[in-house]
């Protein structure tokens, strides 16, 4: 499924990004595999937040990366506050 595809309030999981070009910028802002987000406005941009920051993502960039909805939100956000592993994407 694609970010672009996710409903507000959704949680989901990066699994990947199909658009090589781009992945540094994507790196760089937080968009990494197993980074669990919360979509907070569809649009142009769209904007996710990753451990309490909000990031403002083209339409574009959204449909190129790929993530997988959370089951429960206790699957995606740690109520202890413990940061998540995350895995930083290779090119």
């Amino acid at each position: 499924m694609k970010l672009s595809d996710l409903h507000v309030g959704d949680c989901a999981i990066i699994h990947g990004v199909t658009e090589t070009e781009d992945l540094n910028r994507l790196k760089a802002m937080g968009v990494c595999i197993d980074r669990r987000i919360e979509l907070v406005q569809k649009g142009d941009p769209l904007i996710f937040k990753v451990f309490g920051s909000r990031i403002g993502l083209s339409a574009r960039l959204a449909e190129h990366v790929e993530v997988e909805p959370c089951a429960s939100v206790s699957r995606c956000w740690n109520r202890k506050g413990e940061a998540a592993k995350v895995t930083v994407l290779s090119a």
